[in-house]
């Protein structure tokens, strides 16, 4: 958002780190929208002049977006494990749950419990599918966020790609530096074993998220493939 913002991007009025708030100050859910209240959202933004909006919490239906409204998709995608290790750092460091909690059970381990979408297990396809927290997954939801992201204009791999290069591709050129909110977190308590995953919490994530893995490999390779070739990515 920094750094759309500082590419004189325009934001809308009101938004919490790039992603629009009612004005009722609730942060808009897709997921919660009808295809016709996603189409008048976004026709009004459009109107509004508005150049960005971020869509941190939900991803509406893909289908949804065919509005008429010119939409330019870009995401950043990382490495699964780091970003759900980098989530649960940031959750004891903050204080958000107990320093007793374990990385299985701050995961919504095997959907037993409800739990926000961002400690789902495969987070990347149930985002891309709009699909919650508890629902169960197969090979055709896989296919599914595959088909959504080519519709992407940039996919960015972040331990691949270089980020800013290829945010100036898509008219986000600001010079930002990159702020990390879990190192800015000071715990005087906390000790580094509280904090770090086991080689277990890693099995059992690799062996939970293969979707999302395999989701990361194909892109890598299409990225890849289409560098080999010189066409560009999309």
């Amino acid at each position: 958002m920094r750094k759309a913002k500082l590419s004189k991007l325009k934001l809308a009025e009101n938004h919490r780190n790039g992603n629009m708030v009612r004005p009722s100050g609730r942060t808009v859910r897709f997921a919660e929208m009808s295809e016709g209240s996603v189409h008048s959202l976004l026709t009004e933004v459009h109107e509004s002049g508005v150049q960005f909006v971020a869509s941190e919490f939900d991803f509406p239906k893909i289908e949804y977006l065919a509005c008429g409204v010119p939409i330019d998709l870009f995401t950043v995608l990382r490495d699964p494990l780091s970003r759900a290790s980098s989530h649960y750092r940031f959750a004891k460091l903050y204080g958000s749950v107990h320093r007793d909690v374990k990385f299985k059970e701050f995961m919504n381990l095997t959907f037993m419990k409800k739990g926000p979408l961002s400690r789902a297990s495969n987070y990347y396809t149930r985002k891309l599918c709009s699909l919650s927290a508890l629902e169960p997954l197969g090979q055709e939801h896989l296919e599914r966020a595959m088909m959504v992201l080519e519709s992407f204009k940039s996919v960015i791999l972040l331990e691949r790609d270089n980020l800013d290069a290829e945010l100036s591709k898509i008219g986000i050129d600001a010079q930002v530096k990159p702020v990390n909110r879990t190192a800015a977190l000071v715990s005087s308590t906390l000790t580094e074993s509280e904090l770090t995953l086991s080689n277990d919490d890693r099995e059992w994530f690799k062996e939970t998220n293969n979707l999302d893995y395999e989701l990361i490999k194909r892109v890598w390779t299409t990225k890849d493939a289409n560098d080999l070739l010189g066409a560009p990515t999309q």
